[in-house]
């Protein structure tokens, strides 16, 4: 090239860039790792009825005539527990309409008179509003919170000792 240049090798640059894709996608492993881990404890949850801090659900009325599973009539709102990940955070959750009254509890109305439902063992029951417990199936235990440690420590090994 006539007059003045500037060269800029590539090869060091490449290697930060190699080293950055290959660090998020480590990343982005460590946090779809943590995200299955934190769905399988959710979904053993619903399997033991209790809480992150391993407190008892209170039964529901069907689980205690019928002997069944609280929250879990058809397995519905268990199987739609999913996780979102990124490099930056894993987010676990569902869709569900009615997932937020179960996590949380609260009061239910009709929003045009009263409520209907199915009784166990037939019939109907209308009443004004029902009381939802609150079932708290989400959020992270102590084990929980072990398991992803251990998962961090093992993934900066990884990366520290270049595996």
């Amino acid at each position: 090239m006539a007059g003045a240049s500037f060269s800029m090798p590539m090869d060091g640059l490449m290697r930060a860039v190699d080293a950055g894709i290959s660090h998020a996608q480590r990343t982005q492993q460590l946090a779809e790792a943590i995200g299955e881990a934190l769905v399988s404890s959710t979904h053993q949850r619903f399997e033991d009825q209790e809480r992150p801090d391993g407190s008892k659900w209170e039964p529901s009325l069907r689980a205690r005539n019928e002997g069944g599973v609280t929250l879990t009539d058809k397995g519905t709102l268990k199987k739609s527990i999913g996780y979102a990940a990124s490099p930056a955070k894993v987010t676990i959750g569902t869709s569900m309409k009615y997932a937020a009254i179960h996590q949380r509890g609260g009061t239910i109305r009709g929003k045009k008179g009263k409520l209907k439902f199915p009784l166990p063992g037939g019939g109907f029951a209308q009443v004004d509003q029902v009381t939802i417990p609150e079932r708290t199936y989400l959020g992270l235990s102590g084990e929980d919170v072990k398991e992803v440690r251990e998962m961090m420590v093992q993934h900066m090994r990884q990366a520290l000792l270049g595996g």
